[in-house]
């Protein structure tokens, strides 16, 4: 089985447009800008922007519909998706879509706030999104007998 995945840190365009699928299932996608400097042979630097389409389902799309607002810098995980379609004019056009299965909202403490920290994908309550288990807590006599 092939997957294309994408790891993206940017900032959000727009903010969340919420929809819902046939069976009921919460979406939302938003833009998504990644920047990358990179020097010319004069010396000098160059920035170049590149946009992204992310959706998310779920769970994971009702955290970014409450928490994700345009120019939050996000750090972005999910499955990669070519769409191919026809412009109006015509003339043929390709999407690069990413279906995020982690988010990540990074930047100033009150951008974060209600996120637990280095949790990727966690929800505001400290749960963990559907599908996810919590790691077990572990006191210091779990630590001692690991086989490393």
């Amino acid at each position: 089985m092939a997957m294309a995945k994408a790891t993206l840190i940017g900032n959000v365009g727009r903010d969340p447009e919420q929809r819902y699928t046939q069976t009921g299932t919460m979406t939302v996608s938003f833009s998504m800008a990644v920047n990358n400097r990179r020097r010319n042979p004069d010396g000098s630097y160059q920035d170049e922007t590149e946009w992204y389409r992310i959706t998310a389902a779920g769970r994971l799309a009702e955290i970014c519909q409450q928490y994700v607002t345009k120019g939050s810098q996000l750090y972005v995980e999910g499955r990669l998706r070519v769409d191919r379609w026809t412009g109006q004019d015509g003339q043929p056009r390709t999407t690069l879509d990413v279906f995020a299965n982690d988010v990540q909202l990074l930047g100033s403490r009150q951008q974060r706030e209600g996120f637990e920290p280095g949790s990727a994908g966690a929800s505001p309550t400290g749960t963990a999104p559907a599908g996810r288990s919590q790691p077990p807590d572990m006191d210091r006599s779990d630590i001692e007998d690991l086989p490393f």
